[in-house]
């Protein structure tokens, strides 16, 4: 588009600069250095850097074989992640501006997602109305690994289907997901971030399949204790616990653990701590 617009421009001002009226006589063709002169006098015209081209060379992405390289190139860049027939990778929020347009058609199985320059203030969002996953050349298949490294706050509002997932995010920032399965949704979220790192958790119900075992320093902090609800649609193993802090320095805040028995008193164990929370039946 904006290779258009600028040949566009040029034409127009060749046109005009190189035909000069000249007192009667006809025509009178300009120099070639004279028309260039004027040219490179028009600053606008050589200003292509539009919003939109710097916008998506802030984020590229790169599929090779079977995976999906994405990369964040510039300071406060952010990467819109969702999944609508094929995955998609965008540089800003409502989708105009694609760094990949993935359909079905594309194989899909690894996601890799990097700031290996070091930018600041880079973020990368998980959204969409859509399961997140890969694809196999005809339909959506689970991701076989996910990995977000160098991206210190991570936006997850929508369930990724991944085999393996690893991040090193300091804030990550979880919301739950409206009418559809939130099995894998905490676990994923505590997968994202690295140890010492704080998982902010929304307003909202968050099912597990089973125990939640943390065994990195994580801080799983609720936005108000009656508000955020955890609780399971599986067993809780044979100590009944529904979290299971195993890392010293690890810790929960803030939310409520439902569905326990009269007789369960402990909702952590190991080197964790939780505060602020309560349990119910």
């Amino acid at each position: 588009m904006q290779k258009s617009v600028l040949l566009n421009s040029l034409r127009k001002l060749i046109s005009r600069e190189s035909t000069v009226a000249a007192f009667g006589r006809g025509p009178r063709r300009r120099s070639g250095r004279a028309v260039a002169t004027r040219l490179l006098a028009q600053p606008a015209i050589w200003q292509t850097d539009s919003l939109e081209d710097r916008t998506l060379l802030s984020v590229t992405a790169t599929l090779v074989g079977s995976t999906l390289t994405v990369s964040l190139n510039a300071n406060n860049a952010e990467a819109w992640v969702s999944f609508s027939s094929g995955l998609k990778v965008a540089a800003n929020a409502d989708g105009s501006v694609m760094a990949f347009n993935g359909t079905l058609a594309n194989t899909v199985t690894t996601l890799i997602i990097n700031n290996n320059a070091g930018y600041t203030g880079v973020k990368v969002n998980f959204a969409g109305s859509n399961t997140i996953s890969g694809t196999n050349g005809t339909a959506a298949v689970a991701l076989t690994s996910l990995s977000v490294t160098g991206i210190p706050t991570i936006n997850l509002s929508q369930q990724i289907s991944a085999t393996t997932v690893s991040g090193t995010a300091t804030s990550l920032n979880l919301s739950p997901i409206s009418g559809a399965a939130t099995n894998g949704h905490l676990p994923t979220a505590v997968s994202l971030t690295a140890p010492s790192g704080t998982i902010d958790i929304a307003a909202g119900t968050y099912t597990l399949t089973g125990t939640l075992t943390i065994t990195k320093a994580v801080r799983l902090r609720g936005a108000a204790r009656d508000q955020v609800i955890i609780n399971t649609s599986g067993s809780r193993g044979t100590e009944n616990r529904l979290i299971q802090l195993n890392a010293a320095g690890s810790t929960i805040e803030s939310l409520t653990m439902a569905g326990w028995t009269a007789a369960t008193t402990a909702a952590t164990s190991g080197s964790g701590n939780g505060a602020k929370c309560r349990t119910t039946t």
